[in-house]
């Protein structure tokens, strides 16, 4: 397995409560997040030397600002010191290319950049046998942004603190949504 291609789905909050600011700017919030049939087409190339990132949009980042750039650096480094720790070793070494197909849009507020980062770190913990836990994986992905966890175990959860703090909720049914975005982008 050499590449793969992969869907990197869209989120919508059903409900959003901000309950407080905190010191260093996040705001504290009780929400309902679901995933929604709206995905990113993410093309990942295992086995390439270093890091790289490219996507169809103009307005992604391919660079060290893109989320995927940033989960995929997160991992090779955390999976560095956890070979140091461990000599039996942990899987392959390698680097990876991204290439996003983008379909979520931009600064809408549905998560396609922590979308694209959560299914690059759990490809690459796949890839590379699972050598961390899913603990393990939410710190990775708290690091990189505070829909991340979410977007990797991808049930309807309600989610407090910053939304990192993930209550898996099954009590939602399929129901049809129209979603809009105006022509204004928004910094989430």
């Amino acid at each position: 397995m050499a590449s793969m291609k992969i869907l990197s789905p869209a989120k919508i909050n059903l409900f959003l409560q901000v309950t407080g600011k905190r010191p260093d700017g996040y705001h504290e919030l009780v929400t309902l997040m679901s995933c929604i049939s709206l995905y990113d087409v993410m093309t990942i190339d295992f086995e390439t030397p270093g890091i790289s990132v490219r996507c169809d949009s103009p307005d992604v980042p391919d660079n060290e600002g893109n989320l995927a750039f940033k989960a995929a650096s997160l991992f090779y480094d955390r999976l560095s010191v956890a070979r140091r720790e461990d000599h039996a070793g942990l899987g392959r070494n390698g680097g990876v290319s991204i290439f996003i197909e983008k379909q979520i849009p931009v600064a809408a507020g549905l998560g396609g950049g922590s979308s694209n980062a959560g299914r690059t770190l759990l490809q690459l913990n796949r890839y590379h046998g699972w050598p961390f836990s899913g603990v393990e994986m939410n710190r990775m992905g708290l690091a990189i942004g505070a829909d991340v966890p979410f977007f990797l175990q991808e049930k309807p959860a309600v989610a407090t603190g910053i939304g990192e703090c993930l209550e898996i909720y099954s009590g939602l049914q399929v129901l049809p949504i129209v979603v809009a975005c105006p022509d204004i982008p928004v910094s989430t």
